[in-house]
């Protein structure tokens, strides 16, 4: 417990998140994809580098692999993604 109280402590990313911010990441995530930008608007306390190191954090855990077994893109976000390459 002394050294989780220590000031030398670097925090760590998922700390700084509430099961809430975390739903909303998740929910924006299967709906608009990687628009960091626009989710950390959503996110008031949140920066878009927040959001990119916490979805990198995220993505190596067990709940990102059972998160993304149920999540399917639908039709529109294929469609955008594909866009997005040709450009």
């Amino acid at each position: 417990l002394g050294y989780m109280e220590s000031p030398l402590r670097r925090k760590r990313v998922w700390e700084d998140w509430s099961p809430y911010e975390v739903a909303v990441f998740e929910g924006f995530l299967a709906v608009w994809g990687k628009r960091f930008h626009m989710l950390s608007k959503r996110l008031p306390h949140k920066t878009t580098k927040d959001v990119v190191a916490f979805y990198y954090v995220w993505k190596k855990t067990q709940h990102y692999q059972r998160w993304k077994q149920e999540y399917r893109p639908d039709d529109e976000e294929i469609r955008f993604q594909a866009a997005k390459k040709k450009k």
